[in-house]
């Protein structure tokens, strides 16, 4: 979960929303990421951009922010909506170091198609006339490799690589806007797009290994290396295992007497408690157990059906 707090979200929107982009300055970098020891950064190079482009981006830009109407705590179970932006701190992010090099103008010009190999990653510097700053990015559906850049215009002038801008491409990529950063916080306009480009599966892969570590010390259940093969690399359950982790639960003694007492009342569950109050995890009931640490069951009022949190569906237990 974000630790930005909620109310800051809203704020920070409206100032943003205030900023006028028309006569704003852009620098356009094409971006390389790699993992150092102190995290996920990137190699930056920077690329000429045209009075083209420059417009596209600051109009694609002003538009993502002007539409928004509502920002949301970044949640890995969260999916896209309409007019909502999603908004996460940079160390969540994992942008500090990217944000460190573009701030101290850590890049070089790109002065050959070598400079530009394997780039999966436009950042655009966008500056205000009073010196504000928005960091706008889009994912590269594919790394710029050799072949790829063989097949587009690219025009090398003076020593520095400018953009050729034919028919509102440039060298095959639209621009938009994935995630923007502003001050302390990044916003996120595209979901999975963002996931991807800043590999927040590997964050999800380790929350759900502080999951597992965590239900291993309270010492609450048996069968958690079944729970780890099940998890495995699964998006979707790592999106889940990752909820679960940033809920808290496992550290709140209460959820545990409810938890054992919920289990009782739905024996479709298929999950055992054993002598010793160990919630005993198996291959059947393993995705059970997951749902059931994320709290994200709920009964229906009037059917007193069991439905999907997330989903609204109603749950299909086992006989």
């Amino acid at each position: 979960m974000s630790s930005t707090p909620e109310s800051i979200g809203p704020k920070l929107l409206k100032e943003i929303q205030a900023l006028n982009l028309d006569d704003a300055t852009v620098k356009v970098y094409l971006a390389r990421r790699y993992t150092s020891k102190t995290g996920l950064t990137a190699t930056l190079r920077s690329v000429g951009a045209g009075t083209t482009l420059t417009a596209k981006i600051r109009s694609v830009t002003s538009k993502v922010i002007k539409k928004s109407n509502t920002v949301r705590d970044y949640e890995p179970e969260t999916t896209d909506a309409d007019g909502a932006l999603f908004i996460e701190n940079h160390a969540e992010a994992h942008w500090d170091e990217i944000h460190k090099k573009l701030l101290n103008g850590d890049a070089e010009s790109a002065k050959s198609v070598d400079d530009l190999k394997d780039s999966d990653m436009l950042i655009a510097d966008i500056c205000t006339s009073d010196n504000q700053r928005i960091f706008a990015v889009t994912r590269l559906p594919e790394k710029l490799t050799n072949r790829r850049m063989e097949m587009n215009t690219i025009w090398f002038k003076e020593g520095k690589v400018e953009l050729i801008e034919e028919n509102e491409k440039i060298i095959n990529i639209t621009f938009r806007v994935d995630f923007f950063v502003f001050g302390p916080s990044v916003f996120i306009a595209e979901k999975v797009n963002y996931e991807k480009v800043m590999n927040i599966r590997e964050g999800m892969i380790n929350k759900k290994t502080a999951l597992l570590q965590k239900a291993q010390e309270v010492k609450r259940f048996k069968g958690l290396d079944i729970l780890n093969d099940h998890i495995g690399q699964d998006m979707t359950l790592l999106r889940r295992a990752a909820k679960a982790h940033n809920s808290g639960n496992l550290d709140d003694a209460e959820f545990f007497k409810k938890l054992h007492e919920l289990i009782k009342q739905y024996p479709q569950f298929g999950v055992n408690i054993d002598g010793e109050g160990h919630i005993v995890i198996t291959k059947d009931n393993a995705d059970a157990v997951l749902h059931l640490i994320n709290d994200a069951r709920a009964e229906t009022l009037v059917k007193r059906q069991l439905i999907d949190i997330k989903s609204g569906d109603v749950v299909k237990l086992a006989n």
